[in-house]
């Protein structure tokens, strides 16, 4: 499958608030949280314009029903999502607030702009769960994607399965991981991130069809 899209900016957001959460269980963090459970691999195909369709349903002026339903019908889109979602990373419309709550976006002229999160970070953040799942709170800084990369990462490892990319993004995370280990060798916090990255390596490993 061809990942490839236009290119994009970096978009800041805070976190990701799943309200898709409610179908698929929680981790534990502030505020909103994230569906605990990885995401469903297989899912009828669809075309990339019902995915885009999909995605303008998270905007801020929908009923949060809609936003919820159309949330929890992307990601059990998988990996077939995906193109529509890389086409949307710049996207600068406002998601609904229930997507991450009150989002704050200070104006070249000093005024400041309140409401839902860019809907653009939402995609990348979908993408970003969809590939690396759920880290916790104090280890997500280390995450291998970002919105800058995320494109031409999945441009170079193209795979037929969601699980292939997981273990992959698993993979480069330990090692990039190591590498800050071997920088700071009395940190421990790195030991740990690490065990847990080796332990969802396995889970995935023993998942793997």
């Amino acid at each position: 499958m061809d990942f490839r899209a236009h290119g994009h900016k970096k978009v800041l957001f805070p976190s990701l608030a799943l309200l898709v959460a409610l179908l698929l269980g929680g981790c534990d963090r502030s505020g909103p949280k994230r569906p605990d459970a990885e995401p469903r691999l297989s899912a009828p195909a669809k075309a990339e314009d019902n995915f885009d369709q999909l995605i303008d349903q998270l905007r801020a002026n929908n009923n949060p029903e809609d936003v919820s339903r159309a949330y929890g019908e992307i990601l059990k889109g998988g990996l077939s999502a995906f193109p529509a979602l890389l086409l949307r990373l710049k996207d600068t419309q406002r998601a609904h607030l229930n997507l991450q709550g009150e989002y704050l976006i200070h104006n070249k002229d000093g005024s400041v702009d309140r409401g839902g999160p860019p809907l653009g970070g939402i995609c990348f953040e979908i993408l970003q769960y969809q590939i690396e799942g759920c880290w916790p709170k104090g280890y997500r800084e280390h995450y291998l994607l970002t919105a800058e990369n995320v494109e031409r990462w999945l441009s170079a490892h193209p795979a037929k399965d969601l699980k292939a990319l997981q273990i992959s993004a698993t993979d480069e995370a330990i090692v990039a991981l190591k590498a800050k280990q071997e920088a700071s060798p009395t940190e421990p916090y790195f030991k740990e991130a690490i065990r847990f990255l080796k332990e969802r390596r396995a889970e995935l490993n023993k998942t793997k069809k």
